[in-house]
């Protein structure tokens, strides 16, 4: 599990206060977890790269509600990237086969 140590409390202040420069700073810190944990629902390149795509949309859609209080960036960013991949993986089903 990720302690809270290793994220900046003033980076997470200033993230959810939908600061654009604090984004890009968790972006760069979290990208590579974000594409580990994608890695774990899809299996081809490209679809890793859609929901990585997917799930970094949505964090910024998401920024504001995320609340400091109630545990870590490491901790959210990961519920909403397994919740994101499984959105993705029901609309597949749902799709018709081209």
């Amino acid at each position: 599990m990720e302690e809270r140590s290793s994220e900046p409390t003033e980076l997470l202040v200033r993230f959810s206060r939908g600061q654009r420069e604090a984004w890009g700073e968790v972006y760069a810190l979290y990208a590579q977890r974000v594409r580990r944990w994608v890695r774990r629902f899809f299996r081809s390149a490209f679809e890793e790269e859609e929901a990585a795509q997917e799930v970094w949309l949505t964090v910024h859609r998401m920024q504001a509600h995320f609340d400091i209080n109630k545990g870590p960036l490491a901790g959210w960013l990961r519920a909403l990237t397994a919740n994101r991949c499984r959105e993705l993986i029901r609309a597949r089903g749902r799709r018709p086969d081209a």
